[in-house]
């Protein structure tokens, strides 16, 4: 496979450890799309927020990654928890940042929940556990207190993206708290 042939991509929001991997420099020094058939998915207030550039996350947004989907026709804007494709369901968080999506996928009576941010590791499922990042850190444990509840009553299986020793774990619910399960390999 190659980018080329690449048709969606979910952008969970627009820090550059998410989106950084959206564009490039060709060999002129151009800036180019990655996935230049690729329609890219984003929020509303997402995008504007990284486009105002606030003081607390200002170094995270780089124009560099941004721009080149905003002057080009492959970036479709969204407005809100929405299903985007059958069996694909984003679901907002504002705690890490405002409106990153996450991704819930579902197909042969499984879920798959891509946490983005909200939980990036396996030591961030404990509802306290936030990052310095996180805007809104009360909102953080809010919103993951709703998520790992649904992740426990069904079932999830949940990907942490910035986890370097495991990808995806079930979320359990102790006398303790939530907690990640064994590791699962996709």
């Amino acid at each position: 496979m190659q980018p080329e042939d690449i048709t969606d991509v979910i952008l969970t929001h627009l820090h550059f450890d998410h989106v950084g991997g959206a564009t490039y420099y060709d060999t002129e020094g151009k800036l180019r799309l990655r996935f230049p058939n690729a329609t890219h998915y984003v929020q509303k207030r997402q995008l504007e927020w990284a486009q105002k550039g606030f003081e607390k996350d200002r170094a995270s947004y780089l124009r560099e990654n941004i721009e080149p989907l905003v002057q080009s026709d492959n970036l479709k804007i969204l407005d809100g928890n929405q299903e985007l494709f059958d069996g694909v369901e984003i679901l907002l968080s504002d705690g890490h940042t405002l409106a990153q999506q996450t991704v819930l996928i579902s197909g042969n009576d499984k879920k798959l929940w891509y946490a983005a941010d909200l939980i990036p590791t396996t030591a961030h499922v404990p509802i306290p556990w936030v990052m310095a990042y996180d805007l809104a850190p009360v909102k953080t444990i809010e919103e993951k207190k709703k998520f790992l509840k649904r992740a426990v009553d069904e079932h999830w299986l949940v990907f942490f993206e910035h986890d370097p020793r495991t990808c995806c774990a079930t979320i359990e619910f102790t006398e303790k708290g939530y907690k990640a399960g064994a590791p699962v390999i996709l």
